[in-house]
């Protein structure tokens, strides 16, 4: 027996009519008239498609790098706007700012654990050089999916760290490596 909300999703896509900004805008002329919002007829996946989607991602990557640009719903998984978005931060900051901030816990902590196993990085130090994509994750407050460049001998690298958080005085590295 199907129980009444097995298809919610389904049902409801189909009678709201998801709503999206197509690249190809309908417009009367080529002037500078503001697009027009379109209603999406037929979508490129179903719900269900969609959450086995990203799924898949999240498990082949652990959240890392998912490609958000044919998933409709994010499953409480967002990107982070590193530029120019204010999600997580209060005006003036940047979101770039509090993940710059992770990314420099995530390197203390990377250190200090191999500055305790001398034998694995023999006194050798990482150096945080910038954010490269960030994802959030809204679960029991908020995950951090990060991948960033640091610099070790002279040389790029990219790392992974994943940061717990719930406000800046709890927020937690939970790891912190090179990206597989």
């Amino acid at each position: 027996m199907k129980m009444p909300w097995e298809n919610f999703g389904k049902v409801l896509s189909e009678l709201v009519g998801l709503m999206y900004y197509d690249s190809d805008y309908e417009s009367e002329s080529e002037s500078d008239t503001p697009p027009k919002l379109k209603c999406q007829k037929r979508a490129l996946y179903t719900p269900e498609e969609e959450t086995e989607l990203i799924r898949d991602q999240v498990l082949k990557i652990e959240g890392f790098d998912i490609d958000f640009s044919n998933i409709r719903c994010k499953f409480n998984f967002s990107p982070v706007d590193l530029l120019h978005g204010n999600k997580f931060t209060k005006p003036p900051q940047k979101d770039g700012y509090l993940i710059d901030i992770f990314c420099n816990m995530a390197v203390d902590e990377f250190n200090k654990f191999y500055l305790r196993n001398l034998l694995l990085f023999f006194g050798k130090k990482v150096e945080f050089v910038e954010a490269q994509k960030a994802v959030c994750h809204l679960q029991n407050g908020r995950k951090f999916y990060i991948t960033f460049q640091g610099r070790e001998d002279n040389q790029l690298q990219l790392y992974q760290a994943m940061m717990q958080y719930h406000s800046i005085e709890t927020a937690l590295v939970a790891f912190c490596r090179l990206k597989l």
